[in-house]
């Protein structure tokens, strides 16, 4: 098996399609629909004009959503940006660089 993420699925997707992949509450994907699913975000992606390399900001919340665009920008090799963990960090810095009086 490859240490390429987006490789590790399509591998896994072969070899165990019709097992689960995501649960979520009720909801359940397998790995051949996780791919799948992925392999479409990715073209959708490419058909925006995305190349590999770019930065993509993607804000979702912990749903299965969040998973096939991962594994659809590692296919691209596009670089995910999340928003909201970059505000959290410069709230976290502002705090501990601020400047108290003497």
């Amino acid at each position: 098996m490859s240490l390429n993420l987006a490789t590790m699925l399509v591998e896994t997707s072969k070899s165990k399609p019709d097992h689960t992949a995501l649960i979520f509450d009720d909801f359940k994907m397998t790995y051949r629909e996780l791919q799948e699913a992925s392999n479409q975000f990715a073209n959708a992606l490419t058909n925006a004009g995305i190349k590999p390399g770019q930065k993509v900001a993607l804000m979702l919340p912990n749903i299965p959503q969040f998973v096939v665009c991962f594994y659809g920008s590692s296919t691209l090799f596009v670089l995910l940006i999340f928003p909201t963990l970059i505000r959290r960090i410069s709230r976290r810095e502002k705090c501990s660089t601020r400047n108290y009086p003497k």
